[in-house]
């Protein structure tokens, strides 16, 4: 065990205590909170890391955002952007 980094160690202890502040009332076994737990928050970050992604794509003007009512918004390249005009 001492093989592992000590930021490690306090990394995964705070994504665990973050989970179980969003969901007080889970408990789960340690095989649980690592294919549960820690992968949701895996999950969590990479949407966020794509959000921003899109978000700086959009302000570019590399991209466009397509509301439809009733669904998720979508994202597609500028029409500008297929045919090479900028």
């Amino acid at each position: 065990m001492s093989d592992i980094p000590e930021n490690d160690v306090k990394e995964i202890a705070s994504r665990v205590l973050r989970y179980l502040k969003k969901n007080p009332d889970q408990s789960d076994t340690l095989r649980g909170i690592c294919e549960w737990w820690l992968f949701n928050e895996r999950i969590d970050y990479a949407i966020d890391v794509v959000s921003r992604a899109l978000d700086l794509l959009a302000s570019e003007d590399m991209i466009e955002e397509i509301d439809h009512i009733g669904s998720e918004k979508r994202y597609r390249l500028k029409k500008e952007k297929k045919t090479g005009d900028s």
